[in-house]
C-alpha cells in the first residue's frame, strides 16, 4: 500500500519500479509510451503509473553517469560501472517499498564489515581490486570499471570474493545466492581471467549479517570459457540501449545547435548566472545558486543544453 509508506519509500518504490519497466520491455523508448497501458491498475493508482513510467524514460538516460560513452573512431566508447551493467540487466524486484532506516546508515555498517573481513582474509588477501576492462563488441567499445571486494588464493586456486551485507536472517536467503550478485563476481573474475590468461577462477559469494555478523560463503569455480561467454551475453544483451543512447545524443546535439534563446535579451543578473553555470558545466564542478523568484530558470535551462554543445557529455 503506497499510501501507507513514507515519502522516501515512495520514491525508491518508483525508482525501482521503472527500472523493472525499462528492463522488461522489448521496444525501444520511443514505443515505451503504450507499456503501461497492458498494467492493470485501479484508477486511484494511475497517478503512480504515470510517475514509474516518466521515471523509466529518466531512468535509463541518466543511470549510467555523466560519462557514459564517447566517439571513438568509428567506434562508440560506451563507458559503465560492473555494477550499473548487471543491475540494469538482471536486477528484478516488486512493488515492496524495502527495508527501513537510513540508506547511509545502511551503507556506512556496510563498509565496516567489508574491512573487517578484508582484516580478516590475511596477508594474502587484496582488498579493493580496481579492474578497468576494456572489450569491443560489433560497433561499440564497452570499458567497464569496478571494484572487486577481495582476491585470494587458495589451494592453488585464484579466488574473487564479492561480499554482502544483508539484514535478513541467513536462512532465508537463496541457497545458492543471487544471480545479480553472482553475475557482479564472474565479472571481475572474467576481467582477471582475461588479464592473466587463467584456465579457471573461483568466485565466492560472502554474506554477513549486519547485526550477528553471522557468515555464509558460497563458491563456485568457473573456466576461462564459460566466464567469456556469460561476459559477452552482457555485451550482447546491452547493446541496443547503448546505441539507443548514441542516435539519441547525436538527435540532442543537432536540436540543441538550433535551440534559440527564448527571450529578446537577458534581464539584470541573468548573463552573469547563465556564465557561471556554463563554467561549472565545462569545468565539471558544483554550483550552488541563490536567487529570488523571478530571476531566470529558463535561462539556466537554456545555457545548461547549450553546454553541451561544447562540453563533456553531462545529462
Amino acid at each position: 500500500d503506497l499510501h501507507s509508506t513514507s515519502r522516501r519509500q515512495r520514491q525508491m518504490c518508483i525508482r525501482d519500479s521503472a527500472c523493472i519497466v525499462v528492463r522488461k520491455s522489448r521496444y525501444y523508448f520511443e514505443n515505451l509510451y503504450n507499456v503501461l497501458i497492458i498494467v492493470n491498475l485501479s484508477r486511484e493508482y494511475n497517478r503512480w503509473s504515470s510517475k514509474i513510467f516518466l521515471s523509466a524514460r529518466a531512468y535509463f538516460l541518466c543511470y549510467t553517469g555523466k560519462k557514459h560513452s564517447v566517439e571513438v573512431g568509428n567506434m562508440y566508447e560506451v563507458r559503465l560501472s560492473v555494477r550499473q551493467l548487471v543491475e540494469f540487466l538482471l536486477r528484478s524486484g516488486n512493488l515492496e517499498s524495502g527495508s527501513a532506516g537510513s540508506a547511509l546508515d545502511r551503507a556506512a555498517e556496510g563498509a565496516r564489515i567489508h574491512r573487517r573481513l578484508q582484516r580478516e582474509g590475511g596477508e594474502g588477501y587484496l582488498a579493493e581490486v580496481h579492474f578497468s576492462h576494456t572489450e569491443d563488441w560489433e560497433d561499440l567499445r564497452y570499458t567497464v570499471e569496478g571494484r572487486a571486494d577481495g582476491i585470494f588464493e587458495e589451494d592453488g586456486q585464484t579466488v574473487i570474493d564479492e561480499i554482502k551485507t544483508v539484514s535478513v536472517p541467513l536462512a532465508s536467503l537463496p541457497e545458492d545466492g543471487f544471480l545479480l550478485h553472482w553475475a557482479q563476481a564472474k565479472c571481475y573474475a572474467w576481467f582477471y581471467a582475461s588479464e592473466q590468461e587463467c584456465g579457471q577462477v573461483g568466485v565466492r559469494l560472502t554474506y554477513c549479517h549486519a547485526e550477528t555478523g553471522e557468515l555464509s560463503r558460497l563458491q563456485q569455480v568457473f573456466t576461462f570459457q564459460e566466464l567469456s561467454v556469460f561476459y559477452r551475453d552482457l555485451l550482447e544483451k546491452y547493446a541496443p540501449w547503448a546505441r539507443f543512447r548514441r542516435d539519441w545524443t547525436q538527435l540532442r546535439g543537432e536540436t540543441i545547435r538550433k535551440l534559440p534563446f527564448p527571450f529578446d535579451a537577458y534581464r539584470r543578473g541573468q548573463r552573469p548566472l547563465a556564465a557561471s553555470v556554463y563554467r561549472a558545466i565545462r569545468d565539471e564542478n558544483r554550483l550552488f545558486c541563490q536567487a529570488p523568484t523571478g530571476v531566470g530558470k529558463t535561462t539556466v535551462s537554456y545555457t545548461h543544453l547549450r553546454a553541451h554543445e561544447t562540453c563533456a557529455d553531462l545529462v
